[in-house]
């Protein structure tokens, strides 16, 4: 574990539980602690072998450095670049400007029919930014398993994730409305429209819809809510880790 003068208690605050809250639905779907720094208990040594395969396998993470530079590449660059690339390009062309059915006649036998019909949508959300929670949702994914694993310690953890944080809550309104963006981007990322990946976008796209029905109060319980244990999503994050002078 890298050394750091913060313990847990330092990370029990509404503001950590939130960084916790933007990916619970990944949390809660590997049967992963809610509510945690990274997902895991401090005896959870099962899930913990499990979630370094992962880092490995899925970002080529095993240590220090690593972890830094995919944060690094998370914050300057991610997927939401090339999106706006080629959003940027689909709008010179006219593209953006027809119906969704006419706009997926067009691209129909295009092999990445599936992500031209995500960056439609997402457009015509979210615009230019409707990417932005699938990058900076992963970036404290990251850096909350990374702490877990050992390979940052807590104070960078919470300190690199508070900016990101803040951005994301000032791009969007509510939890549905992160998590719809997050969607956006699993299905960008999920080009050629892999049946697996696909099913995992379906399951999530229903979770949101749900979530956003309960936000509006449109249903009688608000069960995904406290499943999910999401606070008040526009609580003010502030640094409570370092003391009242520094917050």
């Amino acid at each position: 574990m890298v050394p750091s003068t913060l313990g847990q208690k330092d990370a029990d605050s509404d503001t950590v539980r939130w960084f916790s809250s933007t990916y619970a639905i990944y949390t809660e779907e590997h049967n992963l602690e809610l509510g945690t720094v990274g997902g895991l208990r401090d005896d959870d040594k099962t899930h913990l072998a499990e979630m370094k395969d992962m880092l490995k396998k899925n970002w080529d993470v095993s240590s220090r450095a690593p972890a830094i530079d995919m944060s690094n590449w998370l914050l300057a660059h991610g997927h939401r670049m090339k999106y706006r690339e080629m959003v940027s390009e689909l709008s010179e062309n006219g593209d953006l400007s027809l119906s969704e059915d006419d706009f997926m006649k067009k691209y129909a036998e295009n092999k990445n029919s599936y992500r031209y019909q995500a960056i439609y949508q997402a457009y015509h959300t979210y615009g230019d930014k409707a990417l932005d929670a699938w990058d900076y949702v992963r970036e404290l994914k990251l850096l909350g398993q990374s702490y877990d694993c050992g390979y940052i310690s807590l104070q960078e953890r919470l300190d690199q994730s508070l900016p990101v944080a803040r951005k994301m809550q000032s791009e969007f309104d509510s939890w549905s409305e992160l998590y719809q963006s997050y969607v956006y981007g699993y299905r960008f990322w999920n080009r050629t429209g892999d049946i697996e990946k696909a099913m995992n976008a379906s399951y999530y796209q229903g979770n949101v819809d749900i979530l956003s029905m309960e936000e509006k109060d449109e249903v009688s319980d608000h069960s995904l809510t406290e499943k999910y244990k999401l606070g008040n999503y526009h609580i003010k994050l502030s640094n409570t880790w370092r003391g009242p002078g520094t917050r």
